[in-house]
């Protein structure tokens, strides 16, 4: 939301965030160069977070952007993650389809499409989109519980694979006692 449209602040935040790294960062606390910042009563600031959308606010003396989150209320950061990765193993698979001769319908084939799942989770937690805190699993079925009707169309059903997003901090909560 802006009260000046005309300085497209969402083409401003989609030119600094978009050149990102999935997983690199996170849309909230950017500031948009060349865009003004709104001054908003507390009702207007929660009446535009409550139609879920974004607002551009000086906040102890700092441009942001604030919450970071699309019309569906998910933060942006963690669609743009996913959606990458959804891409990037895509490319995969069919980068290990196409470079071989052939991948053949058995367990050891089953395992070429297990690595590449696994390389780019890998990936994946190296750029900061899933945790390293927890290890993600990946599960391949056997070939033998593959249908035959599966098999005899050369389709492999059932790669999937369970992580944890990494996310990331917006808010802090501190206590402390101090003694004398």
């Amino acid at each position: 939301w802006s009260a000046d449209p005309g300085d497209h602040p969402e083409a401003s935040w989609m030119a600094g965030q978009l050149s990102e790294e999935p997983g690199a960062a996170t849309w909230m606390f950017k500031t948009l160069p060349g865009v003004t910042v709104d001054t908003l009563t507390s009702t207007e600031r929660t009446n535009v977070l409550n139609a879920t959308a974004n607002i551009y606010i000086s906040q102890n003396g700092v441009n942001m952007t604030e919450p970071g989150k699309m019309a569906s209320g998910q933060f942006i950061d963690i669609i743009h993650a996913r959606d990458w990765l959804e891409a990037r193993l895509a490319e995969d698979i069919f980068a290990r389809l196409t470079a071989a001769k052939k991948i053949p319908y058995t367990n050891k084939g089953a395992g070429v499409l297990e690595a590449a799942v696994r390389a780019r989770l890998d990936d994946a937690v190296r750029k900061g989109v899933l945790t390293d805190d927890e290890e993600y699993v990946v599960t391949v079925p056997k070939v033998s519980a593959q249908l035959t009707a599966d098999r005899a169309a050369r389709y492999f059903p059932g790669v999937t694979f369970t992580g944890t997003l990494a996310g990331a901090i917006h808010k802090v909560q501190v206590r402390g006692t101090i003694d004398v």
